[in-house]
């Protein structure tokens, strides 16, 4: 449930979760080929045993050893060798859990990129929140995840000694452990976030006629992504105010 493999503890290499050929998410399908069932894409056919994501950009190999230590770290405690399990998946719920606000899209982990103005990719907002972060995330974000693991909580997750002073700072910002809502403030709070289906499909209507929408039409996929999580953004941000 943790998903914290990576990168190959073999070659050291970052894994593949996208297909090579069409790029989308890999999802993997079997093609009887030469009397025998392979491994393919299940979008475009590919076959998946040819090795081809090895000749990809290199990666930096001090941060994939941290993230590779890491990652065994955590296998050592599903696998019952360390008694860390409970204290990791804690550690991960802080870094993905919503920064100030219960609603919030932003997770805690972006005080620690320390860049004004860092906003959470669309991609990888439905983590923030989420009990076990790591197995909603692409290959990449679980290596950034690790990292920031590795530098906010340092190797002794066991609770004996005292945190890290921004480890601690961390937890205080965190949304779910700093605001307590009472019964009447929560449901105020959700009252607040309800919309109706004729909002919702104004609000949709409104993006899809949006002169930025329809001009992102010739752009490249993630652009196009991009431009539409901004107007999402501002259509739900009038919205609500």
């Amino acid at each position: 449930m943790l998903a914290e493999r990576s990168i190959c503890p073999v070659h050291g290499r970052l894994l593949q979760d996208r297909c090579v050929s069409c790029h989308r998410r890999l999802s993997v399908a079997f093609r009887l080929l030469d009397g025998r069932a392979q491994p393919a894409c299940s979008y475009c056919g590919l076959l998946l045993a040819g090795r081809g994501g090895e000749g990809g950009r290199p990666h930096d190999v001090t941060l994939m050893s941290r993230a590779l230590a890491v990652q065994q770290r955590i296998t050592a405690s599903l696998n019952g060798e360390k008694p860390e399990r409970a204290q990791f998946e804690k550690a991960l719920a802080i870094l993905w859990a919503p920064l100030d606000h219960p609603a919030a899209a932003r997770p805690v982990l972006a005080l620690w990129f320390n860049q004004a103005g860092w906003r959470c990719p669309y991609d990888v907002r439905h983590a923030v929140g989420a009990k076990t972060p790591l197995a909603q995330l692409p290959v990449r974000w679980r290596v950034v995840t690790l990292l920031a693991l590795d530098d906010v909580f340092g190797v002794d997750l066991r609770g004996d000694g005292e945190m890290p002073p921004f480890a601690a700072h961390l937890v205080r910002r965190a949304a779910s452990r700093q605001i307590r809502l009472s019964s009447s403030s929560r449901w105020s709070h959700v009252q607040l976030l309800k919309r109706s289906a004729a909002e919702y499909e104004r609000l949709a209507r409104q993006i899809l006629a949006d002169p930025n929408w329809i001009a992102a039409e010739e752009l490249p996929r993630r652009k196009r992504e991009r431009v539409r999580a901004r107007l999402i953004d501002a259509v739900l941000r009038v919205g609500s105010g």
